[in-house]
Parts: C-alpha cells; structure tokens; sequence
C-alpha cells in the first residue's frame, strides 16, 4: 500500500538539504511539524492517527509558517544532546500507549545544512508512518485516533463505519498471507515419498516496510553463488527469472531433474526456500551404519531403534537442516543488505511428507532423551511451526548483538539459523533450549554444538558422495 511522500526518494536516501521542499508542504492529512519535543502521550496520538487514516510523516525540530500558512517555515532542530532521548521516548510511547504498536521508520538529519538554516548543534528526526493494516491502533486512553483534513491535530474516532473499516483493513493481508502459507510445491509420486522442509522468510508479514530488492540478476547470481568463510558451503548455480521473481536451485551432485534444494525469491524479499531432508529408510543395521559415517553418535542413535523395536524405520537427517538453515540464512542476510533492509526477519516453516518420520540429530543429550522417554514419531504428514496460517504468526527472527569481528557473520548466522532449527525441530517432537534463554529446562543445548552438527553433517555428505563416485 502507498504512502504519501513529499520526496522523491526513499527514506532512507534522504539528505538534509532535501527538507527544503517542506517550504511547500502544508500541515494536513499526512504531514505534521513539531518544533520541539513532545511527550510521550502527543507522539502516540500523532503516529497512531497517522497509521489509522492514510499515513504521513512527522517532524520533530521543524517549526511550521504560521496557522494561515503552515508550511515549514524555519528548521530549528532539536539539540543533538537531546535525539536519542527523542528516539527512546518515539519508541516507548508506541510501545506503552497503543495497543498494537503500528510499524513506522525514522530519520536523523543532523546539522549542519546552510540550506535549511540548520545549525551544527541540532537534529531533525523525520518519521514515516505507513498507512496501516494492523489498524485500529487504540491509544491508552482508550481512544482511537485518526487525522482530520487539514488539522495538525488528531480526533478521537467514534463513528461505527469508520472503525468497521479499519478493522477490515488488514482482511486483504490475512487472505494473502493464508494462500501463501497453503501453496505448498507440487511433486512427483517419488518425491511425495521424500520429507522436505519449506522455509517461508519475509521482511514484514504484514507487507507495511516496502523493501524492495532491485539489484541486477548477476549481482543476486554473485551472493547466491558466493563461498563465505566459516558458513556451510551451500551455492545456488542455477539462477535465472521468472513472472514472480527469480527461481535459484542447487544442482550440483544433485539430478536436475529432481526438485532439489530450490529458492523462489519475490523483490519484495518473501522467500519460498524447499529443503529436501536425507530420508534413511534402512533394511539393515549396517546400511545404517554407512548411511551415518561421520556423525559422532550414530551407534548410540542406532542401538537406541534397536531396543525400541524400530525394524523398518523412516529417519529424517535434521543435521543436514542445520548445515542448510547457516548457509541460507546468510546468504538471505546478504540479499537484505542489497535490498536496504538489514536487521530482523520473520520466518515460519512447515515440514511436507513426513508421516511417520523419526528424527536424528547427532547431539548426545537429545539422543539421551529419546532412549529415556522414547523417539518421537511424526502422526502427521504436514507439520507447520509456528502454528497458525495468520501474519501475526510467524516468527521474528532477531539480529543478536554481538561484538563487530571478522567472526560476526558467522555467528549471526548461526545463531538466526539456530532459533529456526530449534522450531522446525519441536515440530518433529524435540523440545530444544539454547543456552542462555532459559536456565529452568533439562535440555540446553548451545549455538556451538548445533553448529558443530551442522559441520558433521558436511562431513557424512561428502562420505556418502565418495562412496557414490
């Protein structure tokens, strides 16, 4: 959906000399001006009526003309010992007084800038608030909010029509969302034999950050082909577009023909991504035992389906998930970065063809788990986590704060990849904590032995594509 800008460029590529055309730009439906800082209740009721009508922007430290003339007439600022507190207090007053908080993004446009009258000692913060689909914003005074023609002042909304039409706006999203969610690949009767794992990654389920990834094919080709230190090698060298984006595959060592690990990537940056899970269906111990060579606990695993009477077992790989969920999950950061839009995504995932699927995961603990209380079977052939098919329902994915080093992608990634893998894997029956979030459960298993797996899982790969040469 379309927002109103008075600029000819996005947000984030905005200069301070570019606030220049606020001189013509009047006070109304989509625009506020602020000369100094508000408290935290004003800041509320200006962005949630924004978000609730079609919305604006708001400046703080720009002071307007005057009432008959409300453009922007002079650009004081604010003191630049005073923005962060400004941010602070923008963040908290949507967090505490609206219930839900609307999306919107900020700017800081520090002075000096001759041609605006900034001086060196102050800031503008402009704020972009979207129309919104998460309407109504309901403010803590129980009120709902909504611009008004051409007052700088929001009113408070009582009419039933108007608040019926907010509450329908976000129908259009959740029916999308839902059909997104339900589109799952169609296979061949081999493959609808074999487990996958659909990975569904997007900016902003509800579609409000209007990230836009509009680099050139070889550039996507470049990231997607890329080799990065320390991150499980896992290239796409079959890329090339289609109607709806760019289709990306992994064909090598693989049968074209197969649906192999294969990435549909949207400009917008949802992302469909089909992982194919090793499927072990063994007739034999010692199948087994070659299938598994080079994980650290396969005999345990083994011996363990062996005292639960497992004769004709279906074994998904989950460690080879792992190994995959790293080397997407950074190249993924990386198409972010092209497209402006770095920081936290959301992520839900649903496993396909998985009736009666055991899991292995090479991690001693978890196996200890399974021989003490029994392995997990999958009753169900679809398995979707979070649960829910709304866009509320997904799952955030956080950028950690680490320390900035030559190691810190590698991490990141890691860590992302780690908050998914422990999802995908309560699906499949294991209830995994990562050290560090929760100290009150048996089962703390850390980034480092999950990532360790993950490099296991290289390892058997490579033995069973030896033993295939």
């Amino acid at each position: 959906m379309q927002t109103y800008s008075p600029f000819e460029k996005a947000i984030k590529d905005l200069q301070p000399a570019d606030l220049a055309i606020l001189n013509t730009v009047s006070e109304g439906w989509y625009v506020e001006y602020k000369s100094e800082l508000v408290n935290a209740r004003a800041l509320a009721k200006a962005v949630s009526a924004f978000a609730n009508t079609y919305g604006g922007w708001l400046f703080l430290g720009v002071q307007e003309q005057d009432k008959d003339d409300p453009v922007a007439g002079s650009f004081p600022g604010i003191p630049n010992k005073d923005v962060d507190s400004a941010l602070q207090r923008l963040r908290h007053s949507a967090a505490e007084h609206l219930n839900p908080s609307p999306h919107f993004e900020t700017k800081i446009f520090r002075g000096p800038c001759e041609e605006i009258g900034l001086n060196e000692d102050a800031s503008i913060v402009a704020i972009k608030i979207p129309q919104s689909h998460t309407a109504p914003h309901v403010h803590k005074d129980g009120r709902i909010y909504r611009r008004v023609a051409d007052g700088s002042e929001p009113k408070p909304e009582t009419d039933r029509f108007i608040l019926d039409q907010l509450w329908s706006r976000s129908k259009p999203i959740r029916k999308m969302t839902r059909k997104w969610i339900d589109r799952d690949p169609e296979f061949s009767e081999a493959e609808a034999k074999t487990p996958y794992v659909r990975l569904l990654f997007c900016v902003d389920p509800w579609r409000q950050k209007n990230s836009w990834l509009g680099a050139s094919l070889s550039e996507i080709r470049s990231i997607l082909n890329s080799h990065e230190a320390g991150i499980p090698s896992i290239t796409f060298e079959t890329v090339y577009t289609t109607a709806g984006g760019i289709i990306a595959r992994h064909v090598r060592g693989n049968d074209p023909h197969n649906f192999v690990l294969t990435w549909k990537i949207r400009r917008d940056m949802s992302c469909d991504i089909v992982l194919p899970l090793p499927l072990y269906t063994p007739h034999n111990t010692e199948h087994l035992i070659r299938e598994l060579d080079g994980y650290d606990h396969d005999k345990f695993f083994i011996d363990i389906l062996k005292e639960q009477e497992y004769n004709q077992p279906r074994i998904a790989d989950l460690n080879f998930m792992m190994s995959a969920l790293i080397g997407v999950v950074s190249k993924y950061r990386h198409l972010l970065r092209l497209a402006g839009a770095e920081g936290e995504f959301y992520c839900k995932a649903r496993a396909l063809n998985v009736w009666r699927v055991l899991p292995f995961i090479d991690i001693k603990a978890i196996l200890e788990e399974f021989q003490k209380h029994g392995l997990p079977i999958s009753i169900d052939s679809t398995l979707t986590v979070p649960t829910g098919v709304e866009p509320e329902s997904f799952l955030r994915i956080d950028e950690p704060v680490i320390e900035a080093n030559s190691y810190s992608e590698q991490i990141t990634s890691s860590v992302q990849a780690g908050v998914i893998f422990a999802g995908i894997s309560m699906a499949f029956g294991i209830l995994i904590f990562i050290k560090g979030e929760s100290e009150n459960e048996d089962l703390m298993i850390s980034y480092d032995e999950l990532r360790a797996t993950a490099d296991r899982a290289m390892i058997v790969q490579q033995n069973r594509n030896q033993r295939h040469i």
